[in-house]
Order: C-alpha cells, then structure tokens, then sequence
C-alpha cells in the first residue's frame, strides 16, 4: 500500500512539473499594431544607409559605431544576458560528473598498474517550475537588451545621416548665396560704370 501511495506522489510530482504556471500577458498591443510587419518598409535594412552610395557616410556611420562608448557597453550588455541565458538553460539539463585516476607499483622488477574511473549524472525536478519561469525571463531580458542595442545602432546611425546631409545642404545653399552675390555685384559693377559715364542716374 505504500509503494502505492509513493508511486501516485511522484506521479503527480511528475505532472505538475511538466505542467508551467499560466502567466498573463501584459504586453497586449493595440490592433492596429496587429499588421504593422506586412506593411512596405516596416522591415528596416540592417545596413539601410548604403541605400544612398554615399562612400563618405559609410565611411562616417562605421567611425561612429566602433568610437561610440554606449554602443560599446550595451554590446557587453547583450553578452550578460546572453550568458545568464545560456546559465538558466543548462539548469533544465542533467548535470553530469565524471573522474579517472591511475597507479602503479613496482615490485619484484615489474609493474603493476592500476586505474579507476567514476562518472556520474543528477537531474533536479523542476516541480513547481521556477527553473523554466527564470529561463523565460533570462530569454526575455536577452531579447530586450538585443532589441535596445539595435535601437541604440539606429539611432546613431540615423544621427550621423541626418547630420551628414543637413551640412550638404548647408553646403548648396552657401553656394547658390555665394552665386547670388557674384550675380549682383556684376549688375552692380555694370550700373556703377554706367552712372560714371552718364548713361544712367543715380536711383539706378
């Protein structure tokens, strides 16, 4: 009757470990968020600048991302969760151990070797299933920290664009004033010439 009553325990320990605990979704998004992956242009190119054939600005963007400090640790943050990830699953698997040792004794002009060996393997039951719940959350931290790291590379990238072209186009409008002055000072060296001989007067 005990072997009985032990047996249906550790079936039921068995059940609720395979069993995980219902966890509610918080992070529900709006509708209209339901179809933003199919929309044109949603998917932003890994490297999207190149787009433009500009070799300065790759040049520019790539400088910005290898000197940029914050970009640096939150590289080393991405490792950190991805560690801690790989830690909370390996304690899902069963841990194994193992040793060897050898000797020898020489006597009567020969030798006596001998050696030994042991291995060995453990498994803790996840019963009420914390080892998966702190698995699922050590996978949510690694995805978040991937995605502020990309977050992160867009906007430095995105900066340095906007920066790049806002000064050649402080460039061409510099130009074109610079044409503008050229233009009116010919008019007005040619009126000047003209008031000088009296072909003209001087409200011209």
């Amino acid at each position: 009757m005990k072997k009985i009553l032990l047996l249906s325990s550790a079936l039921m320990l068995a059940a609720c470990a395979s069993t995980p605990p219902q966890v509610a979704d918080l992070t529900e998004m709006p509708g209209s968020y339901d179809h933003a992956a199919s929309v044109p242009g949603a998917e932003v190119e890994q490297e999207w600048w190149r787009a433009f054939g500009d070799p300065d600005l790759d040049t520019l963007i790539a400088e910005a991302l290898a000197a940029n400090q914050d970009l640096a640790a939150g590289v080393a943050r991405v490792r950190q969760a991805r560690a801690s990830l790989s830690s909370a699953t390996a304690s899902l698997l069963p841990s194994i151990s193992g040793g060897a040792s050898a000797s020898s004794n020489s006597e009567n002009g020969f030798d006596d070797f001998s050696t030994s060996g042991r291995l060995s393997a453990s498994y803790q039951l996840d019963i009420f299933g914390e080892t998966r719940a702190n698995r699922r959350a050590s996978k949510a931290s690694y995805d978040a920290q991937q995605f502020d790291q990309r977050g992160l590379e867009l906007t430095v990238q995105s900066d340095v664009a906007f920066t790049y072209f806002s000064i050649i186009a402080q460039r061409e409008r510099l130009d074109v004033a610079k044409s503008n002055l050229e233009i009116s000072e010919r008019i007005y060296n040619i009126i000047e010439k003209r008031y000088e001989a009296g072909d003209v007067s001087g409200f011209d």
